[in-house]
């Protein structure tokens, strides 16, 4: 579904355009990914991103926190194509399978706000910018499904609604093994982000009621780009 994919240079927003939007189109309808591969299942642990991480970073960082691990540079490792069976292996064993995570790229209807996007402003020159890929360099090419685009302030929209839809999913969740995971890009931008700031706010928020059991989980690439992002 995306041949040109590369685990060092493809990003998050990269996989969204070029697979995630055009797998996820039923018919001349768009719908959110995770509705068309699987029944709707409540999620336990919600994953903080930024887009502009490498894809590959993002499924590592939720590899490493399913598995306690600290870091998720070692999880990198185990992603490589003969490495799959093993971790698969390892993860079903540990009844690790089951664990599932909300991540906006694929939980989100991606087709009420962005799939027809193709470019934006430049705030400085006025100039219009096209969006391209990260391997290929070719321009992003606009969906071609008939859903209705949505704007933040509508009450159907998805995308403005994170915090909102974070404290739901962790009141529905009241047991023990709910976490907020912050998947941490190696330059921290992340946390320039807004909505990834109004995530860790409510997620704060969150983990002071003892009825919702939630844990905040920092899952940085290695201890050296965490010192990083201290500094």
């Amino acid at each position: 579904s995306m041949p040109h994919f590369d685990p060092n240079k493809s990003t998050t927003a990269d996989v969204v355009r070029a697979a995630i939007i055009p797998q996820s189109v039923i018919g001349e309808n768009g719908l959110a990914y995770s509705t068309t591969v699987h029944e709707s299942k409540q999620a336990a642990r919600m994953v903080s991103h930024n887009w502009g991480n490498l894809f590959s970073h993002l499924i590592a960082a939720v590899v490493a926190d399913a598995m306690d691990l600290a870091t998720y540079k070692e999880s990198l490792d185990r992603l490589a194509p003969e490495n799959l069976p093993s971790l698969r292996q390892k993860l079903e064993q540990a009844h690790l399978l089951e664990t599932v995570y909300w991540i906006c790229s694929f939980s989100v209807n991606q087709h009420v706000s962005i799939c027809r996007t193709v470019s934006y402003k430049n705030r400085q020159t006025g100039e219009e910018v096209f969006l391209t890929d990260s391997v290929t360099g070719q321009r992003i090419q606009a969906c071609r499904c008939t859903t209705r685009e949505l704007s933040n302030s509508h009450p159907a929209c998805e995308i403005d609604k994170f915090d909102d839809m974070m404290e739901q999913m962790m009141r529905c969740r009241v047991v023990e093994g709910a976490r907020h995971v912050i998947a941490i890009d190696q330059d921290g931008n992340l946390f320039s982000r807004a909505w990834v700031v109004a995530e860790l706010v409510m997620g704060g928020r969150l983990c002071q009621n003892p009825d919702i059991k939630l844990v905040q989980r920092f899952v940085p690439l290695d201890k050296a780009s965490l010192e990083r992002v201290r500094e």
